[in-house]
């Protein structure tokens, strides 16, 4: 399992042209976001936003842990189900609950973000 830690400006950008380090002991392959289960980034950052109501701007530190958690490959592309995409924090005051996110790999490694269909529609 590798470990990846990000200090996130913009987190999508941050996500998608990580150039992590690696903490765990294992040697990392060339590509900077390797989806594979069990691996995951710790994303550390200031969220703000305005109270409402208020002109009044409130901060917050947060750690936010993203995780693989299950990858398929088919017909030249992998998909990975992810746990805790850095997106779930906006809008919020710092607390939410993890969603799932499908990341898309290509041969020629592109990443796509891809949201999960909607259980209504």
């Amino acid at each position: 399992m590798s470990v990846w830690r990000v200090a996130p400006s913009l987190l999508l950008l941050a996500v998608l042209s990580a150039t992590a380090l690696s903490l765990g002991g294992e040697p990392r392959g060339t590509n900077p976001f390797p989806l594979t289960p069990g691996t995951f980034w710790i994303y550390e950052g200031t969220i703000r936003w305005t109270a409402e109501g208020t002109n009044r701007v409130a901060t917050k530190q947060v750690q936010y842990r993203m995780e693989v958690k299950r990858v398929v490959e088919r017909e030249g592309l992998k998909v990975a189900l992810v746990s805790g995409f850095p997106g779930d924090l906006d809008w919020s005051e710092g607390e939410t609950p993890y969603s799932i996110t499908f990341i898309v790999e290509t041969k020629d490694e592109r990443f796509y973000l891809v949201d999960p269909p909607d259980e209504q529609g």
